[in-house]
């Protein structure tokens, strides 16, 4: 909604907790680092959902669109693709898991101006460092909403100039306020309006911020400015966690109760050379374990993917992960624990464990310590976290080295092939 700029950022840190916006000053003179870091990579990792075709039901990557539609015809013609997997969910809402007084407030200003719900709550969360706060009086008892420097104000963050033309009062006071919540949440939804943020709006890719008519353009419109740079660290940045957000919201039907409209879930947006979390057909490359497809890395390499004995590993290590239990098994000890993780469920580990930044700090900025997006041995599929239930670390320590695995000193937990 306003230009990017360091002083934006600076002051923007006072409000939030723990998460930051990386600055742009920071990658001066090289800019390469910062760029690759930021590439727009939006994965989510497999899932499994009751009700739903074996493992391909939940799973969503960069390049995904979502197309709202009554019927299969009408949804393959949105989309032009003519093999679209469908997701219901609940158009008009949000996740019971939001706070009421967001729910309540940003379904009535969506529907009242014909906006995505699932966009306008979006918006707000990023602009409040990732978070639904504890909103200000009357609303709740927070301290208040983010001050820029360039002067954008309020929970959605507005310039002056854009407020006056798109100020409304939403709650009838009388006042059209920017630091009320109803009042900016009414006239948020009609400037994404005016951006092309109508209900029904595919997400787009990340990766193609300027392509026309996604939800991906009208967010980094709003943080650019329409005829703003998509490109800069900051508004790519944007347009990642935003996007990642959207399939948050809209990804559970057990969410969002009386799911009543059907999704389009598509692959038929432009070719991204950003890396894409993909579900494929299996592969036969599992020597144990089930075989769950394929996943694109953040360094572009395709892995196939074999769950074994309930662990998603990398099929490389299928094998031993498969033998290794098995023969803890015997010894009365259970070994179990989550193995691969996606590019992007790492982003939200760093943001969950309080890095200094989510894509630059160092791990050790974390609690626990959180590898950086990109480099963490769980995106390759080659390191396992155990419960660390009676007996499973000792037992570990004497064992695992035979079939290959390293334990990381810092993380009694984490076990992998190179011990990083």
């Amino acid at each position: 909604m306003r230009p990017p700029t360091n002083a934006r950022t600076n002051n923007k840190r006072r409000f939030v907790r723990n998460t930051v916006i990386a600055s742009v000053q920071a990658a001066a003179g090289n800019p390469a680092p910062l760029l690759k870091l930021l590439r727009p990579v939006i994965v989510i990792g497999l899932a499994v959902t009751l009700g739903l075709s074996a493992a391909i039901g939940a799973a969503f990557g960069v390049g995904m669109s979502l197309a709202h539609a009554g019927s299969a015809a009408s949804a393959n013609s949105q989309s032009g693709a003519a093999n679209c997997q469908t997701k219901t969910v609940r158009t008009g809402a949000l996740p019971t898991s939001l706070p009421v007084v967001y729910r309540q407030i940003f379904v009535k200003a969506a529907a009242s101006k014909g906006a995505d719900v699932n966009l306008l709550a979006t918006i707000f969360w990023v602009e409040n460092g990732q978070r639904y706060p504890d909103p200000p009086s009357p609303y709740g008892l927070g301290l208040g909403w983010p001050v820029s420097g360039p002067g954008a104000m309020g929970p959605f963050q507005f310039m002056p100039g854009t407020w006056t033309g798109y100020g409304v009062d939403g709650n009838s006071d009388g006042v059209a306020d920017p630091n009320d919540l109803t009042d900016a949440a009414y006239s948020s939804a009609a400037y994404l309006v005016s951006l092309g943020g109508k209900a029904g709006t595919p997400l787009g890719d990340p990766a193609n911020p300027h392509a026309a008519s996604t939800l991906v353009k009208v967010m980094a419109s709003y943080n650019a400015g329409p005829a703003g740079n998509f490109g800069n660290p900051e508004t790519q940045r944007y347009i990642q966690l935003g996007a990642a957000h959207y399939l948050d919201l809209t990804s559970d039907p057990l969410a969002n109760p009386g799911a009543t409209s059907v999704v389009q879930i598509c692959t038929n947006q432009a070719p991204s050379a950003a890396p894409a979390l993909s579900v494929s057909l299996p592969t036969g490359k599992c020597v144990a374990g089930i075989d769950k497809g394929t996943a694109a890395t953040f360094n572009a390499n395709t892995i196939t993917l074999c769950e074994v004995r309930g662990i998603l590993v990398n099929a490389s290590i299928a094998k031993q992960i498969d033998s290794m239990v098995a023969a803890a098994a015997k010894d009365g000890i259970t070994l179990a624990g989550s193995g691969f993780r996606s590019y992007r469920e790492q982003v939200r580990l760093r943001i969950q464990h309080h890095c200094g930044d989510v894509y630059t700090a160092s791990s050790n900025t974390c609690s626990p310590p959180t590898a950086v997006p990109g480099t963490s041995m769980h995106e390759q599929g080659l390191a396992v976290d155990y419960k660390l239930s009676a007996g499973v670390f000792n037992w570990l320590q004497q064992h695992a080295g035979i079939y290959g695995f390293k334990n990381l000193p810092s993380e009694t937990w984490h076990w992998s092939v190179n011990g990083g």
